[in-house]
């Protein structure tokens, strides 16, 4: 049988644990996995979401319990990232900044930040309890975000926004690996989706809901409101969210070791599907994230709302 490669976004552990599977091995279950992987990458859902024995495999009260608390995770999430933009004219106002200095803050000194977290905590997921840096992460995002709301200087507001990166960059990471654990393949897509389109409705909220308290109550307090949420959150995941065994939906008979990061890296660059992805996707969100960030000043400026 061919050797091929499957990418799965549930850690860099994913990457050497799907190329295994696709390889020929005298376990029956093993022998099942590589049959549903042809060298185009696809996979029959079929045999892959079915347990060892060939049995479907339910979706637990631990899973949308999981997925439930994370979504909220994720709206918070995108809250939190964006509330900067819709006060974005009141903190221009107030510190004297200059469109440069703002878009320093909604730019390099969160986005550096942010992507140095992500591959830091995407490690570190495949490796230690994903539910426990999530836990963490949210609590720092949250506490970063009340600071925001205290900054007396560009310097001070600077600071608080590259730790929301820290925070947030987190996220995603060990988010996407412990659905992946909780749901079996026929549903993972379904559950991924249900996931990201909450980003979406934290943007909403960000907007509706922090552009009115900024309107009638100040910049501030729509910090301070925007991150109490994630506080409490917090301290639900780290007690009620499980967190499974890597790799026990897909039929593996124990987890895998973890992939060396160099590795991990080769892999993916090697990867064409991926690489294009990737690209389109650092487009995509070029464009999206400029218009998102400049819009409600524009608006303001332009069209006195």
């Amino acid at each position: 049988m061919a050797q091929c490669q499957v990418i799965r976004p549930d850690g860099l552990r994913a990457l050497t644990t799907a190329a295994r599977s696709a390889l020929p091995s005298a376990a029956a279950s093993r022998e099942d996995a590589a049959s549903s992987i042809d060298c185009e990458g696809d996979v029959d859902a079929s045999k892959t979401s079915a347990g060892p024995a060939g049995a479907a495999v339910p979706i637990t009260a631990h899973a949308i319990v999981a997925l439930g608390l994370l979504s909220i995770g994720n709206i918070l999430n995108y809250a939190d990232r964006v509330i900067i933009s819709v006060v974005g004219q009141q903190i221009k106002e107030e510190f004297g900044l200059s469109d440069t200095q703002f878009s320093l803050l909604t730019g390099p000194f969160f986005v550096a930040v942010y992507v140095t977290a992500a591959m830091l905590f995407g490690w570190l997921a495949d490796r230690t309890s994903r539910r426990k840096i999530i836990a963490t992460i949210i609590t720092i995002w949250s506490a970063m975000t009340i600071a925001s709301g205290f900054a007396r200087s560009f310097a001070q507001i600077a600071v608080t926004r590259a730790g929301v990166g820290v925070g947030e960059g987190g996220s995603n990471p060990a988010a996407l690996s412990l659905i992946a654990d909780h749901f079996p393949i026929r549903r993972r897509s379904a559950a991924f989706a249900i996931f990201n389109a909450t980003g979406i409705l934290g943007i909403l909220l960000a907007f509706v809901v922090g552009g009115y308290i900024a309107q009638h109550y100040g910049w501030r307090t729509a910090f301070f409101v925007a991150g109490v949420p994630g506080l409490v959150l917090a301290p639900v995941i780290w007690f009620f969210v499980k967190d499974p065994k890597r790799g026990q939906m897909d039929g593996q008979g124990q987890e895998q070791p973890a992939v060396p990061f160099r590795e991990a890296v080769g892999m993916l660059m090697r990867n064409r599907p991926w690489l294009w992805l990737w690209i389109a996707n650092a487009l995509a969100t070029f464009c999206n994230l400029g218009i998102l960030q400049w819009l409600p000043i524009v608006f303001l400026r332009s069209h006195d709302l």
